[in-house]
C-alpha cells in the first residue's frame, strides 16, 4: 500500500493555479464604558463591545467546500460560513463600599455580561487545507511516479474516497459567553475575608462530528473478505459500489458549557498593618488562603463526537472540572516579629510555604471499536470476516477513526480498584451490543486526588543601601507525596472468542483489558533547589517584606 500525500504549492484538481494559499479575515472591534459614581460609596460601570470576525476567505478562491448534508461540491467563493454582525456585547458592574476610613470595610461587587471569542485562525482554515489530497494505491512498484497518481485521482472522481474537512453550513462564528460574579469582602483587623460566586454559559462552541456516514454494511460474497460499506455519499451503478468520498470530518457551532464556583478566600491586607491583638503568629507579611468548589460541563471534548448521531452524546464533566481545589501561600518575616536585624545569622529568614490540593480530574474513558463485526450462526460476534459469519454495523453511522466510542459501565460492579497503581477494575466494563452506543457518560469517574507542600526559606547575608546578598533554600514536595497522574482509560479492540477477548456486554478481563486503568506516572518527588542572590544599585534592591 502507497500512500501519498500531494503537495499543497502544486496545481491542484479541484482549483486553479499553483503556488501559496492566501487567506484573509477582516475583523472590527468597538468598546464604550462609562463609569459613573453614583454616590460616594456607589460606583455603576456599564458598557458595550461591539466585535465582527468576518468570515476568512482564500484570495484566489482555491479553497474546496463540501456541502456536509449532500456531498455536493459548492462554487468556489462561497463562505466557509457564517459570521455574527449584530455581535454587541452589553456588560454591566456595580460596587459599593463602606466609608473607607472606617476600620472595617465592607465590599459588596456585581457585574454580568456577554463576551464572545472566535477560534484560532489555524482552525478556520479547513477548507483551505482541504485543497491538498492524500490517496493510496494497492499493489504497483516503488517509487511510483507522482504525477501518474495525480492523474489517475483526477480522472476517476468517482472512486477517490476524498476526505476533505468542512465545516457545516450553519456554523456560526463567534462564540458566546455569558458571564455573572459576585462577591462580598470584609476588612478586618488587616485582613480580607471575601466569597466570591461566578458563573458562566458557552454557546456557539466548535464540535467535531463525520460526515459521510455508514447507511448499510452488507456481507462480502467471498465471506474470508471485508463487508460492503455503503455510506451516504456512495454511488450503487449496476451493482457496483463507486466511492467519491471516504469519512471525513466536519465542524459545526452547536457546542456549549456552564460553569459555576463558590470561592472563599481569606487574605492579608498588604495596605494595613495587622491588628496589634493578633498573635505574632499571625502578623504575616502575607497570606492568601482560598477554597473553591465548582462543577463545569458541557459536550465539548475537544475530539471527534463519541455518537455521530447525537451532539450531545459527550455532554459531561469537562476535563478540567476540579471539583473542591484549595491553595495556601504566605510569607512570614522572622526578624520583624522578633525585633531582631534583618541580617541575624539566625534570625534573618523569610518563611513562604505553599499548599495546593484538589480533588482528582475527570476520567475520559474511550473503546477502541471497529465500524463493523461480524456475528457467526450461534450469535457470537468478531472483528474480522471468514466463512459462516455475517456482517452488521457496530456503531451507528461509524466514525472509527475518530477513535472515541464509549464502553458499557456494568452497574453494580465498583468501578474503582484502588489497589497500589490499579486504579481502575476492568470487569466493570463492557462492550455494548452491535448497533448501539455505549451508556459510560463522559467524565464520571475521577483521577487522584493531588496534595504538595512546598516552603520557601530566604536568608539576607547582609542589607545595605544599594547592595544586598540573600540566600534562598526551596523544597518542593516536603514530604514526598506521591502525586500520581490519571491513568491509561482507553480500552482495547478486543471482540471475539479468544483467552484476550471478550463478547459483548461481557466484562472485560484484565488480560484483554491490557494496561487500562494503570497509573504509569507520578509528578516529581521531592525536590531541593538552592540559590544565591547578590542584587547592586539601589534601584535594583526590593525592601525585605515589601511586596
Amino acid at each position: 500500500m502507497i500512500t501519498f500525500l500531494s503537495d499543497l504549492s502544486a496545481p491542484s484538481p479541484f482549483s486553479t493555479g499553483q503556488g501559496p494559499r492566501h487567506a484573509k479575515q477582516v475583523s472590527y472591534l468597538s468598546y464604550l464604558q462609562i463609569a459613573s459614581q453614583l454616590s460616594l460609596r456607589v460606583k455603576a460601570t456599564y458598557g458595550v463591545r461591539h466585535d465582527y470576525f468576518g468570515s476568512v476567505r482564500e484570495r484566489d478562491n482555491r479553497a474546496v467546500l463540501v456541502d456536509p448534508q449532500t456531498g455536493v461540491f459548492l462554487p468556489a467563493g462561497t463562505g466557509f460560513y457564517a459570521s455574527r454582525k449584530n455581535n454587541f456585547q452589553p456588560r454591566f458592574g456595580i460596587d459599593f463600599s463602606s466609608n473607607p476610613k472606617e476600620t472595617d470595610i465592607f465590599k459588596l461587587h456585581a457585574g454580568i455580561g456577554i463576551y464572545s471569542g472566535v477560534p484560532k485562525l489555524g482552525d478556520l482554515l479547513i477548507p483551505i487545507d482541504s485543497d491538498r489530497f492524500s490517496t493510496g494505491i494497492n499493489g504497483g512498484a516503488y517509487p511510483t511516479n507522482p504525477a501518474d497518481i495525480i492523474k489517475f485521482f483526477t480522472d476517476n472522481p468517482d472512486t477517490r474516497q476524498f476526505q476533505p474537512l468542512v465545516f457545516a453550513r450553519n456554523f456560526r462564528i463567534p462564540e458566546r459567553a455569558y458571564k455573572w460574579e459576585s462577591s462580598v469582602t470584609r476588612t478586618r483587623k488587616g485582613f480580607d475575608f471575601t466569597v466570591l460566586y461566578t458563573g458562566n454559559v458557552g454557546r456557539n462552541l466548535p464540535l467535531a462530528g463525520i460526515a459521510n456516514q455508514i447507511i448499510r454494511v452488507d456481507t462480502n460474497p467471498d465471506p474470508t473478505q471485508p463487508a460492503i460499506v455503503i455510506r451516504q455519499f456512495d454511488i450503487v451503478r449496476n451493482g457496483q459500489v463507486f466511492k467519491p468520498f471516504g469519512e471525513f470530518f466536519l465542524r459545526n457551532s452547536d457546542g456549549r458549557s456552564n460553569y459555576n464556583g463558590l470561592t472563599l478566600q481569606l487574605k492579608r491586607n498588604t495596605k494595613s498593618k495587622p491588628n496589634a491583638d493578633l498573635p505574632a503568629w499571625l502578623k504575616l507579611a502575607d497570606l492568601n488562603v482560598q477554597y473553591t468548589l465548582s462543577r463545569n460541563v458541557g459536550n465539548v471534548s475537544g475530539a471527534v463526537i463519541s455518537d455521530p448521531l447525537n451532539l450531545n452524546s459527550d455532554f459531561g464533566y469537562n476535563t478540567s472540572d476540579a471539583r473542591h481545589s484549595f491553595k495556601l501561600s504566605g510569607v512570614y518575616n522572622l526578624w520583624e516579629q522578633l525585633g531582631r536585624p534583618r541580617d541575624s545569622l539566625l534570625w534573618g529568614w523569610r518563611i513562604a510555604p505553599s499548599i495546593v490540593a484538589s480533588s482528582g480530574l475527570p476520567l475520559i474513558v474511550r473503546l477502541d471499536r471497529p465500524d463493523v463485526v461480524y456475528v457467526d450462526g450461534g450469535g457470537l460476534f468478531f472483528s474480522m470476516p471468514a466463512v459462516g459469519r455475517r456482517a452488521v454495523i457496530n456503531v451507528p453511522g461509524g466514525g472509527a477513526a475518530g477513535g472515541t466510542r464509549t464502553p458499557n459501565l456494568i452497574p453494580g460492579i465498583p468501578p474503582y480498584l484502588h489497589s497500589g497503581i490499579n486504579l481502575l477494575n476492568p470487569q466493570a466494563f463492557a462492550i455494548p451490543s452491535p448497533g448501539t452506543i455505549g451508556n459510560m457518560r463522559r467524565g464520571r469517574l475521577r483521577g487522584p486526588a493531588s496534595f504538595q507542600t512546598d516552603v520557601a526559606l530566604t536568608h539576607y547575608l547582609f542589607y545595605k543601601e544599594k547592595t544586598s546578598a540573600e540566600l534562598k533554600i526551596e523544597v518542593f514536595n516536603i514530604f514526598n507525596r506521591a502525586n500520581f497522574n490519571n491513568p491509561n482509560v482507553s480500552l482495547p479492540s478486543a471482540l471475539g472468542t479468544e483467552a484476550n477477548q471478550v463478547q459483548p456486554n461481557t466484562p472485560f478481563t484484565s488480560i484483554a483489558a491490557g494496561a487500562f486503568g494503570i497509573i504509569s506516572a507520578a509528578d516529581p518527588g521531592r525536590q531541593f533547589q538552592f540559590s544565591l542572590t547578590l542584587r547592586l544599585g539601589g534601584s535594583f534592591v526590593k525592601e525585605p517584606g515589601q511586596n
